[in-house]
């Protein structure tokens, strides 16, 4: 998260107010390993593209945001690397506690989980586990690296509903890290509500459970800048898709939603009062059987020849 934004857009041939760089990753080498620096010329893409879309729509607030959390000079990039403080959560406590069982389930390979990975659009009102969930939250939360948190730390805090999770109780619950437990905040079943929260939208009103991926904006934006609005998206972003790739390693199905922001956070207060959402996840057991994706003919070959990745 720590580059200069104007000149990672011209390297990349990007349009401005149409396209723009959000995070840089470093692929095939080893994070705690300082690369080395060189002086090599990288020549800026021309590509010619075509439009995604016939019809545009124009959203200014996007890109005056987006220029807000811009760093416009490797000065600016160091001055905000240095000025980072860890994010602590509020410390709270429950009267009831749920530990995560550790689960035994084997894993389909993550090229055969890809392939299987889409957007449930039906849910089957059936249960999962509690081993199952607890693979989820488990893979979800692992650590991240990231330039802008120290080891271990995270914008993101987990909350979810458990409309119907063999094992644990019906309620609403928040993950606790360092208990490695789901503290439950209040019991029954919540399906109407869980729908509710998600634009009234009955497909969420039918999953298991509903994560809600949510942060103390005031606290990150004070400690972090206009630039940490950019990362508790990208962070939530990241751990949604885990949540994504886990769900589907266990054979159930998963599907992301939008959400009434106030409406949210007021349904896990006080335990979540200060708290904004940046993401809701939706897991469940489909109600159809989808067909997994497929690997094109022309890059099999690639791709049997290719070198594993560590």
């Amino acid at each position: 998260m720590s580059f200069v934004d104007r000149e990672a857009d011209k390297l990349l041939g990007l349009i401005q107010e149409k396209e723009a760089t959000i995070v840089l990753a470093a692929i095939g080498s080893d994070s705690k390993e300082r690369a080395v620096l060189t002086q090599r010329k990288i020549p800026e893409l021309d590509l010619q593209t075509e439009e995604p879309s016939r019809e545009v729509a124009e959203y200014p607030i996007i890109w005056e945001t987006n220029r807000a959390s811009d760093l416009q000079s490797q000065t600016e990039v160091e001055r905000w690397r240095d000025s980072l403080t860890p994010v602590r959560p509020k410390a709270h406590h429950s009267e009831k506690y749920f530990p995560l069982p550790y689960s035994t389930e084997n894993s389909p390979s993550l090229k055969d989980v890809i392939l299987l990975r889409g957007s449930t659009r039906r849910f089957a009102q059936k249960p999962v586990s509690f081993e199952a969930l607890s693979t989820i939250i488990d893979c979800s939360t692992s650590h991240i690296p990231m330039d802008f948190l120290p080891d271990e730390q995270t914008l993101i805090e987990f909350y979810l509903i458990a409309n119907d999770v063999t094992g644990l109780p019906a309620g609403s619950y928040h993950y606790d890290k360092s208990r490695n437990s789901l503290e439950q905040l209040n019991k029954g079943k919540s399906r109407h509500v869980s729908g509710y929260l998600c634009l009234e939208q009955l497909l969420f009103s039918d999953v298991s459970v509903v994560f809600f991926l949510m942060t103390n904006l005031s606290t990150v934006l004070r400690n972090m800048g206009n630039r940490g609005y950019r990362a508790a998206q990208f962070e939530a972003g990241v751990r949604a898709g885990k949540i994504y790739l886990s769900a589907y390693s266990l054979g159930v199905g998963a599907s992301g939603s939008t959400f009434y922001d106030d409406a949210v956070t007021e349904f896990f207060s006080p335990h979540a009062e200060g708290m904004s959402t940046m993401i809701a996840v939706g897991v469940g057991v489909p109600a159809y059987r989808s067909r997994p994706g497929r690997i094109l003919p022309q890059f099999q070959k690639r791709l049997k020849h290719a070198s594993p990745i560590e």
